[in-house]
């Protein structure tokens, strides 16, 4: 397990998910995030459009290869195309929204619960880490479902969401580093010296 990029992104998903709740009473916070989202997908869709067209002029060594630019170009008009819809239409990508945000705690928390349960199982982490994956996943399977209306309340299921996987990434990773490090000492101390010979 890399720690340190696991500690970085935890860091990140629980100051998304900070963000999230101190927002979540807000007047129509949903529709707030998805014009967000559709801003991350076109401003770096029209950068890249941008970037491409410059190309266009250079000489044929410094292009990528045909299927390389081919897939530029489709990802690129499909991230301007994708995201100038949800900030027209903000209201039709609701659901869709919710179901995504939903499946990506699923596929965190079910992640982190085969993790624990088959790869750390050496490491034999105690049995209450698990009831923080296991509510994400119910929390994720309430928001994928969109079994909950109100939106404020689904904000704040989706910050508290990203908080309590972030705080379980980040605690499993001291568990998992602590083990090493008694593991490491283990190996490093001094054998007993065997009795001379008469």
């Amino acid at each position: 397990m890399k720690s340190k990029s696991f500690v970085i992104g935890s860091i990140i998903i629980f100051a998304i998910g900070l963000i999230v709740c101190l927002i979540h009473n807000n007047t129509g916070v949903i529709s707030s995030l998805l014009l967000i989202t559709g801003l991350l997908f076109l401003i770096p869709g029209v950068l890249n459009l941008l970037t491409l067209l410059d190309r266009r002029g250079k000489s044929a060594d410094k292009k990528p290869s045909g299927i390389a630019l081919m897939i530029s170009w489709i990802s690129t008009i499909a991230a301007i195309i994708l995201g100038a819809m949800i900030l027209i239409t903000p209201e039709s990508f609701r659901s869709l929204f919710l179901f995504i945000i939903g499946a990506i705690l699923v596929l965190f928390s079910v992640s982190l619960i085969y993790s624990m349960a088959v790869n750390l199982k050496a490491v034999n982490l105690p049995i209450w880490m698990y009831a923080m994956p296991v509510l994400v996943l119910a929390d994720g399977v309430v928001l994928a479902c969109n079994l909950i209306k109100h939106e404020n309340t689904q904000a704040l299921m989706m910050g508290l969401g990203l908080i309590v996987i972030s705080v379980a990434f980040f605690v499993t990773v001291a568990f998992v580093s602590a083990y090493n490090r008694a593991q490491a000492k283990a190996a490093e101390a001094p054998k007993e010296s065997l009795p001379d010979k008469a």
